[in-house]
């Protein structure tokens, strides 16, 4: 969730009339935007990571007009530029994508600008993962001269002066010295050259994700923009991009095509949608007809038409039909769908399994380990290569995933928490973190093909970690949940040759062992770390099982 600020009196203006005190804590947080409280003339809302385009205030009064029925919102459009940018092959191996667009005729205001600012980081922060998906440039179109280039050069190749300073700067000093450089540039690590936009003269433009040069700085007096979008996927670059045109569409500037590689960037049109009334009236429990069904749409920001439903190039959260029928939810109202008590005999409850997991959870937190959750969806890298494992047979693999980091489900929980470690080096050490949650393999035994289960795993990394670090916490929780144990001395994949074990109560229910050091260098870790995992499913049915036998 992303905390944004608004000036009230300039979001009242977007809106076009004024917001009073029953608008700002009881209607808007309806649209699922959270009010959180005031400083000032600054209001502030909870944002919904489903919805980035409300992460400016442009965009929040363009969904509040829809909502409050104040007129539809323009059909967005970019007309035919001139500007063209060169991708140059050399950032294929770094960052290999970028989405652009020009934007002219803006007025920009401090409230815009602190608006258009607070878009970029906030998008940089939640899409973006920290720039790591996507970084945005915004520049001063008139402070250079086209055409772009996006291309690499070495760390000492080439000096500009970063944003907000004076002094000029090599990408390797940028990234060692600079607070930017620091902050961000472990997302460019093990890189021999790195990104930059340069103009037609050879002034850079940018050093993406890092930080945008001060010669492009966007103030008060800048009237066309140039706006760069950078990441190692295409999809999310021009999903964000889409949302950046519109909130300037919207602060008053007109949109340009950019050529890149001979592509034409942004791509403004609006999505169509199949939508059955017939089956959101049956989610929902309505009747509502084709023309309630299409006002209520309307108040969203969507258009529906004959069993159509045209989708904004901003909306790029809505992905299914029930996704069209959240919105038309919302702008019914909550508030006046009757809630009905199910007609069932039994209450519910938590499962014991659930009650299970928890208890160990709980049992780790007590040992000084702080909880992740990392995702459920990996790649056969992160899975295999990089665990030194052998890839299986029996992972369920995506076919046709979008992403090249989703590409199955994972199989262990292992891969996660070395790769939390490689994304917190700058953090103090020791570093003792777990993780409970679902792994998958196929089964064609079983009713989906697949069967999951629940394991939990645990690391500790810093100068001193070790097999014996982690044993007694085996120990101590193994003990609690009342299972006992032995820990069998065998070769595991990714783990030293003797200092690791296999963990036994009745079958094998887990391993633990220290991390090879050339999987520590896979993932970049500099210090030692010694991990475990254990099938809590397995562990809780043999418990089961040896109490039903006693």
């Amino acid at each position: 969730m992303a905390l944004i600020g608004v000036d009230r009196s300039y979001l009242s203006r977007l809106v076009g009339r004024q917001l009073t005190d029953a608008d700002i804590e009881q209607a808007i947080p309806m649209l699922g935007c959270p009010y959180e409280g005031k400083e000032g003339s600054k209001l502030f809302f909870e944002i919904f990571p489903n919805r980035p385009d409300l992460l400016s205030a442009e965009g929040f009064a363009r969904a509040l007009r829809s909502f409050f029925g104040l007129g539809n919102a323009q059909v967005l459009h970019a007309g035919k530029g001139k500007l063209t940018v060169t991708v140059d092959r050399s950032v294929a191996g770094i960052r290999p994508h970028i989405a652009c667009a020009v934007t002219r005729g803006a007025r920009l205001e401090a409230d815009q600008i602190s608006s258009l600012i607070q878009l970029q980081e906030k998008i940089d922060e939640t899409m973006g993962r920290k720039r790591k998906k996507i970084a945005i440039g915004l520049h001063d179109l008139d402070k250079v001269e086209a055409p772009f280039t996006y291309t690499a050069v070495g760390p000492h190749q080439i000096k500009f002066v970063p944003l907000d300073l004076e002094e000029s700067m090599t990408p390797a000093r940028i990234l060692a010295e600079h607070p930017k450089g620091v902050k961000y540039g472990h997302i460019l690590e093990g890189a021999a050259i790195y990104p930059v936009i340069l103009d037609r003269n050879r002034q850079v433009l940018s050093l993406p994700p890092i930080i945008n040069g001060e010669l492009t700085k966007v103030t008060e007096k800048t009237k066309n923009l140039f706006i760069d979008i950078t990441g190692p996927q295409e999809r999310p670059l021009h999903e964000a991009l889409n949302i950046i045109c519109m909130a300037l569409a919207e602060a008053g500037c007109s949109i340009e095509t950019v050529k890149i590689n001979g592509r034409v960037s942004p791509d403004l049109a609006a999505r169509s949608m199949l939508v059955d009334i017939k089956y959101a009236n049956r989610l929902l429990g309505t009747s509502l007809s084709a023309k309630e069904f299409a006002s209520l749409a309307q108040r969203m920001g969507l258009a529906y038409r004959n069993g159509t439903v045209a989708i904004p190039p901003y909306r790029n959260d809505i992905m299914h039909g029930m996704d069209v029928v959240e919105d038309i939810a919302i702008a019914y109202g909550y508030q006046n769908f009757v809630p009905i008590l199910p007609a069932v005999p039994t209450a519910g409850g938590t499962l014991l399994d659930g009650r299970f997991v928890r208890l160990c959870s709980r049992l780790l937190e007590g040992s000084g380990f702080q909880q992740v959750v990392t995702m459920s969806l990996v790649n056969e890298e992160e899975a295999y290569a990089k665990m030194g494992r052998v890839p299986e047979k029996d992972a369920c693999r995506m076919r046709n995933s979008v992403s090249s980091e989703c590409t199955m489900f994972r199989t262990s929980l292992l891969p996660g928490v070395l790769k939390t470690f490689s994304q917190n080096k700058h953090n103090a050490y020791p570093q003792k973190i777990f993780e409970a949650g679902e792994v998958m393999v196929l089964d064609n035994q079983a009713e989906t093909g697949a069967t999951g289960s629940v394991k939990l795993a645990a690391g500790w990394s810093d100068g001193n970690a070790g097999y014996e670090k982690l044993a007694p916490i085996i120990d101590s929780l193994l003990a609690n949940v009342g299972r006992g144990y032995k820990l069998v001395p065998a070769e595991h994949a990714g783990m030293i040759n003797g200092r690791a074990a296999r963990i036994v109560a009745g079958t094998e229910v887990g391993v633990i062992g220290e991390v090879h050091p050339a999987v520590l260098e896979k993932w970049n870790l500099e210090k030692p770390a010694a991990v475990f995992e254990i099938n809590l499913s397995a562990l809780l049915a043999g418990k089961r099982k040896a109490q039903g036998s006693g």
